[in-house]
């Protein structure tokens, strides 16, 4: 007779390995997000229990408000230097 399946097994829970470093935020002010990820190092055995939980885990960063654009200004001319040349058309700058 042929022996069924969990002859001879423990039962055994299922585990998870690790989780993965977290990923770099998706933006870097106004809101992004990061995630880091992690698998099933052992799945149930026999009667054991599943894994609970996601294998993948998400989450806000960089929540700080971008800073609005400021347009250029330009400041006051300066005096003219002095001529390059003292004829035959010099510069000034």
């Amino acid at each position: 007779c042929a022996s069924p399946p969990s002859c001879g097994e423990s039962d055994k829970d299922c585990s998870f390995g690790p989780w993965s470093s977290w990923s770099e935020c998706t933006k870097s002010c106004g809101g992004g997000e990061r995630y880091h990820t992690r698998s099933v190092a052992r799945p149930a055995l026999a009667a054991g229990k599943g894994c609970g939980g996601g294998l993948e885990a998400v989450e806000p960063c960089a929540v700080e408000p971008c800073q609005a654009a400021v347009d250029c200004e330009y400041s006051e001319w300066s005096p003219w230097g002095p001529c390059s040349r003292s004829c035959d058309g010099g510069e000034r700058t």
